[in-house]
């Protein structure tokens, strides 16, 4: 196959050309060539696909435990990944509970027309830290067994673990994971700058989740987790750019402070994103959705984001002045670089099909894995999950 467009971002830089895809992979990328091919894109960009590794969930499908099937939940985990290919996400690690883990590997090696697995992660449940205006909820002890019964049910496909430095006996949890090279990642934690860059090196954390969110910030006497986070050059950062988490200006100042080449962009997308506006029931307490922007709960906690990794690279082109050359390094590749992902995240001879479609309003019009168009705006619709609407909502 042989599309054309004269918008191109390659790793080379954008360019006027082609990309000759044989069997999945890029076989060649050429420029200024007139010859005929099968999909001509002229005026659209065709942009690296996005990989969001930080993702819980969507339009009712959610990545956590529940008294259903493995089959009932592994059908939700496969409705999931068909509705994130029309964010534009080619790549995912569903971030799912502790005790879901086997659910999503069964899922892995299928054959889906939507978003590929490259890896599980898990977010908790040991945090300390539950935000600006949560309310902090218990977890279980960790313990050594519970550590290896992850890495059981992974199968090699948990990638990254994340949890608070300060839950007691949490070695039980970080000395296994390190042992069995899952990435360890900071999270949800209270600790002031010195307590935070000790954690970094005696738990081996190299990833920092959702920055500046769920971690003490920066105050003029003490810079807290997320200076340690930004100051110290080693750690990858999760960003969420959907100006509500963070607020235009302090994503400003994390481009300006942080290596662009250790920045992510993450949505942590939850089962409640894009849902019709209302209220849902959660954890015996509630969440408001406007349907396109906020997720808050009864306390006032933002919880997740409405908003998907391809609003945060609108915002960040359009609103802070980021290069699509530049930008496609946060929202594909550096988590490749860092997770060991290979083959994925730029558009590159030798490297997987994956791309994504995009007008010049940075609006998904296809999206392609492996060469493989799983996603055309013209014919598919994201498919929410009724029983969950009909469940949930607050009437």
């Amino acid at each position: 196959m042989i599309i054309r467009s004269d918008r191109i971002y390659t790793s080379d830089g954008c360019i006027n050309g082609v990309l000759e895809i044989e069997n999945g992979m890029i076989k060649e990328i050429r420029k200024g060539s007139s010859e005929e091919v099968d999909h001509d894109f002229t005026g659209n960009i065709i942009y690296p696909g996005l990989i969001d590794t930080h993702n819980h969930g969507n339009y009712g499908y959610a990545l956590r435990n529940t008294n259903q099937s493995m089959e009932e939940r592994m059908e939700l985990v496969e409705c999931y990944l068909k509705n994130l290919a029309s964010f534009g996400i080619t790549g995912v690690f569903p971030t799912c509970s502790y005790d879901n883990v086997s659910c999503v590997e069964s899922v892995t090696h299928k054959k889906i027309r939507g978003s590929k697995i490259l890896g599980i992660h898990v977010e908790g449940p040991w945090l300390a830290r539950a935000g600006e205006k949560g309310t902090a909820a218990a977890y279980p002890q960790p313990t050594k067994e519970m550590a290896e019964q992850m890495v059981r049910d992974g199968k090699g496909m948990l990638k990254l673990v994340a949890l608070s430095p300060e839950v007691k006996n949490i070695e039980n949890i970080t000395d296994v994971m390190h042992e069995n090279h899952v990435a360890l990642s900071m999270a949800h934690t209270s600790f002031s700058f010195q307590q935070a860059t000790d954690a970094i090196n005696n738990f081996h954390f190299v990833t920092a989740t959702h920055v500046g969110n769920g971690m003490s910030g920066i105050h003029h006497r003490d810079v807290g987790a997320l200076g340690a986070a930004l100051l110290n050059q080693d750690i990858y950062c999760e960003i969420i750019c959907d100006f509500i988490h963070l607020c235009k200006e302090m994503v400003e100042i994390i481009f300006k402070v942080k290596s662009h080449d250790k920045l992510m962009l993450i949505s942590d997308n939850s089962e409640f994103t894009r849902l019709p506006k209302g209220r849902y029931k959660l954890d015996g307490g509630y969440i408001d959705s406007d349907g396109v922007n906020t997720l808050i709960t009864n306390t006032g906690k933002i919880q997740g984001s409405n908003r998907t990794i391809l609003n945060g690279l609108q915002n960040i082109v359009k609103e802070i002045g980021i290069s699509l050359e530049e930008a496609w390094k946060m929202t594909s590749y550096n988590v490749c670089t860092h997770y060991g992902i290979e083959k994925r995240g730029k558009l590159e001879q030798g490297y997987y099909a994956d791309f994504v479609v995009m007008n010049q309003n940075l609006e998904i019009e296809k999206t392609f894995l492996e060469g493989i168009e799983i996603y055309d705006s013209k014919k598919d619709q994201p498919k929410i999950n009724e029983l969950f609407v009909e469940e949930n909502m607050i009437k």
